[in-house]
């Protein structure tokens, strides 16, 4: 009986410690419609020209030469690398649209200065004459020339290199 008891015992207790392994709660659920943001960018990069490893077929090989594509658009790689391309904008365009609106707009006082008024507020002032005064350069200094040096003729190939 003893060890019947024992044995039931370390049964339960290996149950109990599955199903508390099991049942771990996750700190956010994830719902199958929702897009990050990265898997939004990859979904549009790729949304018209595939991947290299996709793009290997015989079909797509003949698309790229003939661009028969579909009946709206044609499939010559550079137009589907341009649709790509607007749809990324578009998508980039929309996330920062995204971003800049989510929060309330935040304002901080501006940064104690020194200066009470500006340039534009000051008072304007007369140009003042001065006699004009005919201007002279200073006379400039000439550089004494110096003797040639004589360069020293270039050593003969290096015997391990040729």
């Amino acid at each position: 009986m003893g060890v019947r008891f024992k044995s039931l015992l370390g049964t339960l207790a290996l149950v109990a410690s599955f199903t508390a392994i099991a049942d771990v709660a996750s700190a956010q659920e994830v719902r199958g419609d929702v897009q990050t943001l990265p898997e939004a960018f990859e979904r549009a990069f790729f949304r018209n020209d595939r991947s290299y490893y996709e793009n290997r077929s015989l079909f797509r090989q003949a698309n790229y030469i003939l661009g028969q594509g579909s009946i709206i658009q044609n499939g010559f790689p550079e137009n589907e690398i341009t649709r790509d391309a607007n749809l990324v904008n578009r998508v980039y365009d929309e996330a920062l649209a995204i971003q800049s609106t989510s929060d309330p707009l935040i304002r901080t006082a501006d940064l104690p200065t020194p200066y009470t008024t500006s340039l534009q507020l000051l008072p304007v002032q007369a140009p003042q004459t001065t006699p004009s005064t005919s201007f002279s350069p200073p006379p400039v200094q000439s550089a004494p020339f110096s003797t040639p040096v004589a360069v020293p003729a270039a050593p003969g190939p290096v015997p391990a290199l040729w």
